[in-house]
């Protein structure tokens, strides 16, 4: 007999998968309490019929009104495509009664012959079920589709709904000045963009070495005191616009250190030190409203910056009184003092910087914002399908958010060390401040660079840093910029190359009077000899220009054209991946509910494991595909900045102070191609390879080989395209120096006639 353990198991394991269905399905009523939008079930079906939603429309456009409500659609078909799947679900609804016939005949005759209602293999418990699921679910009487096809329609519209969710929240956050990468990031700086113990220990060690150099000042002969000169003190200043606290009067050129709040200009859609060659301005991007809020930043770190100085400096009276009173007693702050002045400072930023965000001018104003309003409604209305087309704009608020977080950034010059002195009261100096945890800083080494790498620096600083805001690296736009350069650069090149063939030195004729001269210049001193090598290698230098000329055009035009656009052609590819999914599972869905007509086997049966799979794949991958691309975002960023700030380490390490300049350069720049093109690609590969593993997890066979098929068939295409690029450029190149050639040829045979 059958184990009752076994089929009890079964049986639970069923109830589990239509638990977690009602849960999809009917309102979550401890979420909904919440009123956050996507909470309840009604949320999410509201957010599938956005006006506007490319989604929806493609499917409405596809399917008609079965695309709006599948369980509506009632009647006939009168559309192509509902008489072709009414034709279709009709044949198969045939057949599959035709089979059920047999199996209930086949059954009945076991049940005979085995003494056991429907036989052994069959169980009698889920026939019914399965039965009513595969006809019912047959039956095309929504127009020209099946009820199971209603289902899986369905599923696809809770997906989109959940996806458009997931892409309003993403946008009424960026508008809310939330970067997708909390600033500073992973950014290296020897500065910080918010206050930590460190800046308060630092700001008390600094009224520390003052207050002891003043008790010093104070107590020394009148001799002393003119080697003191003027009494010590912190002075705090603006300057240009930027706080500074620092200290006067130690004597001998010594310090006790200062601080500067550095005031960084807003991002305005260009970097660098090239200007307009090096960025661009994003009309969707408000930078009037960010710099606001960034001045605002500024502003409430600096009353912040004085007020823990005079925290700090309290505490250092504290400190330095205990020694010079020479009473036992001593005064050590704790750790946690520095804490808590720390947070508390950041927390007043904080609290300000969120009223202001919130701030109005009038009752008639919109709250500020990092994007126009223009450009949230337009990706609002495109839905979640849109987000491939507005990538280079999430890229742009995060970069000008990230430079709007480092306005007010914190430099530290630390204290000078006194320990190098013989006098007296400098000896006094050092031992209060290592008595207060000072640590003498070591001075920095600089390495001497080959002209190759003072090239390469050159074109980090100007091209490429600060592209993803300060101190950060976005590939892309890093890409973008590289390209513009080297595309300038060629055509640079080329006209250089045009203008000294068309000069004296390009001629025949020219170049015959030059070695001539040279040659008579030979005859009486050893500069000839230098002129005739230094035209050979003018000569030599020409020839190669249109070869440089022409790489640096296929290169540019490859980081400036085809880089940018990776991420909208892979969102592109998952689209397409997608809608195909989207009609597979429609046809496969009457499949799928003749399946339930086996009756062999426990619960639903195993030919129909792969449908439930497919409901659960429609239903997550448009929100999974929208967590990809953010994810995506986010890494290249992450992954840019730190390849970028390794890559001149590596090029120092590897290259030393080799002399092979000119080559290190093109092969870098070839090289530093190939690396924007495969972390660029590889990291926009989640769009689909998120969605696939998840869903993977439930089950295999539903990856999107299609989206794999046609990103590999771009990349394929587009590298075909530069070597055809190349290739024409060459030639062209190589005809026109030709005819160059024979026309002068035939000005020298004119002259001679």
């Amino acid at each position: 007999m059958r184990s009752p353990s076994i089929k009890s198991i079964k049986v639970k394991g069923l109830i589990g998968y239509l638990f977690l269905f009602v849960l999809f399905v009917i309102p979550t009523v401890a979420i909904a309490q919440t009123g956050d939008i996507g909470s309840t079930y009604d949320e999410i079906v509201l957010a599938s019929q956005t006006e506007g939603d490319r989604s929806r429309g493609i499917l409405e456009d596809l399917l008609t009104d079965f695309a709006v409500n599948p369980f509506t659609a009632a009647g006939r078909p009168d559309t192509l495509l509902g008489n072709l799947f009414f034709l279709f679900n009709s044949g198969i609804f045939i057949v599959g009664t035709a089979l059920l016939s047999y199996f209930i005949l086949a059954s009945v005759a076991q049940t005979a012959h085995e003494g056991e209602v429907l036989g052994k293999r069959i169980n009698g418990l889920w026939v019914p079920i399965r039965v009513t699921l595969g006809v019912f679910g047959m039956l095309p009487v929504f127009g020209g589709f099946s009820l199971a096809q209603a289902i899986v329609m369905w599923f696809v519209i809770l997906g989109i709904g959940l996806a458009n969710i997931m892409t309003s929240a993403a946008i009424s956050d960026t508008e809310k000045f939330n970067a997708l990468i909390p600033p500073p990031g992973n950014s290296t700086s020897s500065s910080t963009v918010s206050f930590d113990a460190n800046t308060a220990k630092q700001l008390f060690l600094m009224n520390v070495c003052v207050d002891t150099a003043s008790r010093l000042h104070e107590q020394a002969t009148a001799d002393d005191w003119v080697a003191w000169g003027s009494k010590p003190e912190l002075v705090f200043s603006k300057v240009n616009g930027q706080t500074s606290i620092r200290s006067v009067g130690i004597g001998d050129n010594y310090s006790c250190g200062s601080f500067l709040l550095k005031k960084e200009g807003a991002r305005t859609g260009t970097w660098g030190s090239w200007g307009g060659l090096t960025g661009w301005r994003s009309p969707a991007v408000n930078y009037e409203d960010i710099e606001d809020i960034s001045n605002v930043t500024y502003a409430q770190k600096s009353a912040e910056l004085m007020k823990m100085n005079d925290k700090m400096a309290d505490l250092s009276e504290h400190f330095v009184s205990a020694y010079f009173e020479n009473n036992g007693t001593q005064f050590n702050p704790p750790v946690s003092v520095f804490e808590d002045v720390a947070k508390a400072a950041n927390e007043k930023v904080n609290q300000v910087v969120s009223a202001a965000i919130e701030s109005k001018e009038s009752a008639q104003d919109s709250e500020r914002s990092t994007l126009s309003e223009a450009a949230a409604n337009d990706i609002r209305k495109g839905g979640w399908m849109s987000l491939g087309s507005w990538h280079s704009v999430y890229a742009e608020v995060q970069a000008a958010l990230q430079t709007a977080a480092f306005n007010g950034q914190l430099l530290y010059t630390p204290a000078s060390n006194f320990d190098e002195s013989t006098q007296e009261d400098y000896i006094t100096l050092s031992r209060m401040m290592t008595s207060a945890g000072f640590v003498a800083s070591k001075p920095e080494i600089t390495d001497e660079n080959s002209f190759g790498q003072s090239v390469l620096d050159l074109f980090f600083n100007a091209v490429v840093s600060d592209t993803g805001g300060t101190n950060m690296v976005n590939p892309i736009t890093a890409a973008k910029s590289a390209g513009d350069w080297m595309i300038t650069a060629g055509l640079a090149i080329y006209a250089v190359d045009s203008y000294l063939d068309s000069t004296l030195l390009g001629t025949k004729a020219g170049k015959w009077a030059v070695k001539g001269v040279s040659s008579v210049v030979s005859l009486a001193t050893p500069i000839g000899a230098a002129i005739s090598t230094l035209v050979n290698m003018l000569e030599d230098l020409i020839s190669v220009l249109p070869v440089i000329a022409g790489l640096f055009l296929v290169i540019g035009a490859l980081l400036s054209i085809y880089v940018p656009m990776i991420p909208f052609l892979t969102w592109v590819a998952a689209l397409v991946s997608y809608f195909v999914s989207v009609i597979e599972g429609l046809i496969a869905a009457q499949v799928w509910a003749f399946g339930h007509l086996s009756l062999d086997g426990e619960g639903m049966g195993q030919k129909t494991e792969k449908g439930y799979q497919y409901l659960l794949s429609a239903l997550i991958r448009p929100p999974l595909m929208v967590l990809g691309f953010f994810f995506a975002s986010a890494i290249l960023i992450l992954i840019g900045t730190f390849v970028v700030n390794e890559m001149m380490t590596v090029v120092r390490n590897v290259q030393g102070d080799s002399m092979t300049g000119v080559i290190v350069i093109i092969a870098f720049f070839v090289l530093f191609t190939v690396l924007m093109i495969t972390i660029v690609s590889t990291v926009f590969d989640m769009i689909f390879e998120v969605p696939d593993r998840v869903i993977a997890w439930f089950g295999n066979g539903l990856e999107a080989r299609m989206a794999r098929n046609m990103d590999s068939k771009i990349e394929t295409q587009s590298r075909e395209a530069a070597r055809w690029a190349g290739a024409s450029a060459a030639t062209l190149n190589k005809n026109a120096h030709k005819r160059k050639n024979s026309n002068d040829g035939k000005k020298s045979a004119d002259k001679d006639e």
